[in-house]
């Protein structure tokens, strides 16, 4: 399932001009590894300058899991303009 909802997701935000220019999940022609040569050369950019920096990376995924998948759907349908898509599973309790 969540092939799909990513495909109709990618499609209407490629279609309607609305991915972020940094980001690099679900995107034809983006990889991890090119999310993360990104991350790695703006920090050291910042280094160079004399700066230091602070890399917080979080795994969300089981966070998602407990999640009441009506709240992101909602804000998709609100804030994108995501019309289409459709969730049939059951909410965390």
């Amino acid at each position: 399932m969540e092939k799909v909802v990513a495909q109709q997701l990618n499609s209407h935000l490629t279609g309607n001009g609305l991915h972020d220019l940094l980001q690099s999940a679900y995107k034809q022609g983006s990889s991890a590894e090119a999310g993360l040569v990104r991350i790695k050369a703006d920090m050291e950019k910042v280094l160079d300058t004399g700066h230091g920096v602070l890399l917080v990376l979080l795994e969300l995924s089981a966070a998602f899991d407990t999640l009441d998948h009506a709240i992101p759907l909602e804000r998709l349908r609100e804030e994108v303009g995501l019309r289409t898509l459709h969730y049939s599973g059951s909410s965390p309790t």
